[in-house]
């Protein structure tokens, strides 16, 4: 049997419990997940692991016998045991919109949780990033509707256009989230720059990305969820 069965065994028990479990709970959780696994040798095995999971920074050891995930994005592979999620999406000029796209994206990605999972999913967070230009555009009505519903990031003008710039403000919004949730990133609004910032991101973060086709308020999975 692989090492890496067992580190995934024990990530999996980490995520169910919510990101942070006891060794004993991490012991019963992959006992009742593979009852076929020796009793004698496992506590052993986790050990062994949870120290490599220790050393390569994945895992923190909290106080004795208590374990914790540094970022809960590592739980992206077992997201149905573990549906804590937060959206990262941005807000450009209306251009004759009257619903804004985060709130499309909002709508059609719980639409699709809760289709994967049969209950309501709640989406923990939900960070915006704009710019004062592009506020400017929106009714007060939909900017209402938007802070009752996230928290906004607001950039200047020149940073949406900077590849460099707005890659450090989603890095920064990806780790501040993950150490909660499991984000997810929109990467159809605003500009092109940013979509670019958002893939790459994503691709290093191993994050889900969405992108809603406007048309027909299509939610596409860029990045799929496992």
């Amino acid at each position: 049997m692989s090492a890496m069965y067992i580190r995934e065994l024990v990530l999996m028990a980490l995520c169910k419990e919510g990101g942070s479990a006891r060794f004993a709970d991490i012991r019963r959780i992959i006992k009742d997940e593979r009852p076929h696994l020796d009793e004698n040798s496992l506590p052993q095995r986790i050990s062994y692991h949870l120290r490599r999971l220790i050393e390569m920074g994945i895992v923190e050891k909290v106080s004795e016998g208590m374990y914790r995930l540094r970022k809960f994005s590592n739980c992206v592979k077992f997201w149905k045991l573990c549906p804590k999620f937060s959206l990262i999406t941005a807000l450009g000029k209306a251009n004759s919109r009257k619903i804004s796209e985060p709130r499309i994206a909002l709508d059609l990605l719980k639409k699709y949780l809760r289709g994967k999972l049969g209950r309501e999913v709640d989406i923990k967070r939900v960070i915006i990033i704009t710019t004062k230009e592009a506020l400017q555009t929106w009714s007060e009505e939909e900017l209402d509707r938007l802070a009752r519903i996230a928290d906004m990031k607001i950039v200047p003008e020149d940073y949406v256009k900077n590849l460099h710039k707005i890659e450090g403000i989603i890095q920064n919004k990806v780790e501040e989230l993950s150490r909660d949730t499991i984000p997810i990133i929109d990467c159809t609004p605003m500009t092109k720059i940013y979509t670019i910032a958002t893939i790459r991101i994503a691709e290093k973060e191993d994050l889900p990305v969405i992108y809603v086709y406007e048309p027909n308020r299509e939610l596409i999975f860029i990045m799929e969820l496992p």
